[in-house]
């Protein structure tokens, strides 16, 4: 927990900084000291709960950054707001406890303080939580053969299923077994190396995330008007994004760390294969992978546009107008994720094939896939770039073309890691009427129907070309 600890330094001259402006007095910044503690504390149990638990770095590292982002998205939506420091210093900053005056007094110190103290209690109770089922787990996983946890699911569910089989006659849908490639030998190699390439693995990894996918999509295309259920749908697709980006950088960027760490590179290399076939057929037993991921985000798209469809929120002027725009979600739906699925998986070969261990080629694709996102977030904006989003209306001084606006929201989804996959979105959002009548507040004219439609479909399908040329610039930098 050292090296956590040692990252409370890099707040000291933020913390002066700070308190030089004024209106902060010595009580909130102990407070913000006393949090970051038990914060730093506290995710470094929880790192080290991860890597007790599980067999290697990677799955401890995808773990506990997989229980950081859930709690985020819990304190986003108002579960974990009082069981993280992070969450308590955002409740009581500044008005409740420590930014008020009177609570803040030299003869009553003690009252925030004691309130402060109350509220980390919980904090307390995970750390000590986590520290003592770190204890166990590391004595109980030195004597246990790992095989996975769903790994042991699946076998358990076969030894019934087999059972069930006998008595349907042994009717058998894969086979365990696999003939010798006759070409491409070393993506056969990728796909039927351990029981992750399997076909009957596959086919489980698939059932188990769509089936709740496609029941959550039926309940919310029936209830998804109710105002208390508005938006979840969009919190499942983006789930679904952050679940491909971290398996694909887990997966991809580890192609060839996997074989250092291993010590069968330079066995590879001595195949009748240039370097550059190695790498794609590599990267070709990694395609399954990447279907099975588009499966749930393809579901959620279906959802969007079978709820657009019979709701009739899409615009009606024109009922040609109205089936170019359905048809259009549809392909740059398919263009846009298949696009985005390579661009990532080429982009985690890249940050991760100069690394030497599999943790160093994670970190490397998780941090440059993230900093991408960051970066354009920071000068973009983090908000979904829609017609007019950033445009308010006291910026506007004139009559603006619909079209004006399109262009700019072009050039800024260019610049997006998620640009394609919001122009695509954006075919099917722009028909609603509800945006119209927005844009009608920012004293927008609409152009006509048709025109704006072929207009919008030539734009997306701009920035759709755009994100395939960067997919494939990056694939030609890394094969060269």
């Amino acid at each position: 927990m050292l090296p956590m600890l040692t990252l409370l330094l890099i707040t000291f001259p933020m913390l002066a900084f700070a308190y030089s402006l004024g209106g902060l007095d010595r009580l909130w910044l102990l407070a913000t000291f006393w949090l970051l503690f038990w914060e730093c504390l506290l995710w470094a149990a929880v790192g080290l709960l991860c890597s007790s638990y599980f067999r290697t770095s990677a799955g401890a590292f995808l773990a506990s950054y997989g229980l950081v982002t859930l709690n985020f998205a819990g304190m986003w939506t108002g579960w974990t707001d009082l069981w993280t420091p992070f969450g308590i210093w955002h409740g009581l900053h500044p008005v409740q406890l420590l930014g008020n005056p009177g609570l803040s007094g030299a003869s009553e110190w003690w009252v925030p303080a004691a309130r402060l103290l109350w509220s980390t209690l919980p904090t307390v109770v995970l750390v000590l939580s986590c520290l003592l089922a770190t204890r166990v787990l590391l004595v109980q996983q030195a004597f246990v053969v790992h095989t996975g946890l769903l790994l042991r699911l699946f076998r358990r569910l076969d030894a019934g299923f087999e059972r069930l089989n006998g008595w349907l006659g042994g009717v058998q849908l894969f086979s365990g077994r696999g003939a010798l490639p006759e070409i491409e030998p070393i993506a056969w190699r990728e796909r039927v190396r351990g029981a992750a390439g399997s076909s009957r693995y596959l086919v489980r990894l698939l059932l188990l995330m769509e089936i709740p996918t496609l029941l959550f999509c039926v309940w919310y295309a029936i209830y998804g008007a109710n105002c208390e259920v508005q938006g979840l749908l969009e919190l499942v697709w983006y789930g679904w994004w952050l679940v491909a980006l971290l398996v694909i950088s887990a997966r991809a960027s580890t192609l060839i760390s996997s074989e250092r760490s291993s010590e069968t590179l330079d066995i590879l290399l001595t195949v009748p294969l240039t370097g550059r076939e190695i790498l794609q057929q590599k990267v070709l037993g990694l395609q399954r992978l990447l279907l099975l991921l588009s499966v749930p985000i393809l579901t959620v798209n279906l959802t969007f546009f079978v709820m657009w469809l019979f709701a009739g929120e899409v615009t009606a002027a024109a009922d040609g107008e109205r089936w170019i725009r359905l048809i259009g979600y549809l392909g740059m739906t398919l263009f846009s994720t298949w696009t985005v699925l390579q661009l990532l998986l080429w982009l985690a070969v890249l940050a991760g094939g100069s690394a030497r261990t599999q943790v160093h080629s994670v970190v490397r694709a998780v941090a440059v896939s993230v900093g991408w996102v960051l970066v354009s977030w920071f000068v973009i904006g983090s908000a979904t770039i829609e017609d007019g989003a950033g445009y308010f209306p006291e910026s506007v001084t004139r009559v603006w073309q619909l079209s004006q606006l399109h262009q700019g929201d072009v050039v800024r989804r260019l610049f997006r890691l998620d640009g394609a996959l919001q122009a695509s979105h954006q075919v099917l959002l722009s028909g609603s009427p509800q945006l119209y009548g927005l844009l009608e507040s920012f004293d927008v004219r609409r152009v006509h129907a048709e025109r704006d439609s072929g207009e919008l479909l030539a734009l997306g399908g701009a920035v759709l070309n755009w994100h395939f040329l960067l997919m494939c610039l990056i694939r030609w930098w890394v094969l060269s």
